[in-house]
């Protein structure tokens, strides 16, 4: 018989391979790469966190950050904009660059939460991408291919998740000759 501790770890690991073979696809296909900045994590280091990025032109970089609630059984979703102070024509430029800048301020106040709107007539209220229900393992799947559906049919139409942000934010400046 498994402890629910065990159930709970079985689910955050199929969470896990699920996002790896059916998120990361989805990713690529709308013109994102794993990040190349040293202090972005992708994957098992510490916490589970994912980091992608994209040139939307050469002045705008995207940054995508998906990290793991363990606790929780989610994927918090995290979109954010850079204006670049010049023309970056490949993503190479940022090979070795460490990035840090993108995790503090003012930059961090940028992010933006990707998640589900639930409908409601008058109201919109946000919805995560979490595992929901009985976590033992016959029902887990079920929940983990309902979360990771709607987090790709979200991610394969990003220029909707880029409108909102641009509603929302206005992108702040990288002198990118600065970036250590």
């Amino acid at each position: 018989m498994s402890t629910l501790k065990q159930d709970r770890k079985a689910a955050f690991k199929l969470l896990d391979q699920s996002f790896r073979e059916e998120i990361i696809p989805i990713l690529e296909d709308v013109e994102f790469q794993p990040t190349m900045f040293s202090t972005h994590r992708f994957g098992m280091d510490g916490h589970l966190e994912y980091n992608f990025v994209s040139l939307q032109n050469s002045l705008t970089l995207d940054l995508l950050r998906f990290v793991f609630d363990d606790v929780g059984l989610s994927i918090l979703a995290y979109d954010n904009r850079i204006r670049l102070s010049r023309n970056i024509y490949d993503l190479s430029f940022f090979e070795g660059k460490e990035g840090l800048e993108f995790h503090l301020m003012p930059f961090v106040s940028t992010e933006k939460d990707i998640h589900r709107w639930v409908p409601i007539p008058f109201l919109w209220i946000p919805r995560l991408y979490k595992v929901k229900g009985d976590i033992s393992e016959g029902a887990v799947q079920k929940s983990v291919d309902k979360v990771i559906a709607d987090l790709g049919g979200d991610l394969k139409y990003f220029e909707i998740i880029r409108s909102e942000w641009d509603r929302e934010h206005k992108p702040l400046v990288l002198d990118v000759d600065t970036l250590t």
